[in-house]
């Protein structure tokens, strides 16, 4: 089993962003908990910056923010049967076409704390950092895509299958981090 680390390529890609400083506050609070209910779409915008490369290419998977990934319509669609079973495909407000945040709802305790090398908070002990990951393969399960217990406001991981179906459909702007193979 492979688990890779979901990150967009800022590189070459668009990144985009909360024009409104209270909806950014939204996506902060995407911590496994279901949303869709009271979701009301958020507008994000193509983050354009003299430091940044006029003419980045358009995104099947444009960085947002880390913890919450942002597919366009034909990734999702590609992906619908992986996604669909561990988060909810939220609707966006873009003027560049039509994307949709991920809230990952799966959250898997498969980190392996004591044998992966973490660095903790020193008032309450919970998990600040972690610098090498083993996972526990049993815990993943079938979830191809997911989040930690342990740190449910941050990093999205995906496994194998999924990186594969993204190469498969062609997709672009991903950029997949292999943490640990066991």
């Amino acid at each position: 089993m492979k688990i890779y680390w979901l990150r967009a390529d800022k590189e070459d890609y668009q990144t985009f962003y909360t024009p409104d400083e209270a909806e950014y506050e939204i996506l902060r609070e995407f911590d496994g908990r279901p949303r869709s209910a009271s979701w009301v779409p958020i507008r994000v915008a193509v983050w354009r910056h003299e430091q940044v490369p006029e003419g980045l290419k358009p995104s099947d998977f444009p960085s947002l923010r880390s913890s919450c990934p942002v597919f366009s319509t034909r990734a999702a669609e590609g992906l619908w049967d992986l996604l669909e079973p561990n988060g909810e495909i939220l609707p966006l407000l873009c003027d560049e076409g039509e994307y949709f945040v991920y809230n990952v709802t799966t959250l898997s305790d498969a980190l392996d704390e004591e044998r992966s090398e973490i660095s903790r908070f020193p008032d309450d002990g919970q998990v600040m950092a972690v610098y090498e990951y083993v996972f526990r393969s049993d815990k993943v399960g079938q979830a191809a895509i997911f989040k930690l217990t342990q740190i449910p406001t941050l990093w999205v991981f995906v496994t194998e299958e999924f990186v594969q179906r993204v190469q498969e459909l062609g997709l672009v702007g991903f950029d997949f981090t292999l943490v640990w193979e066991g």
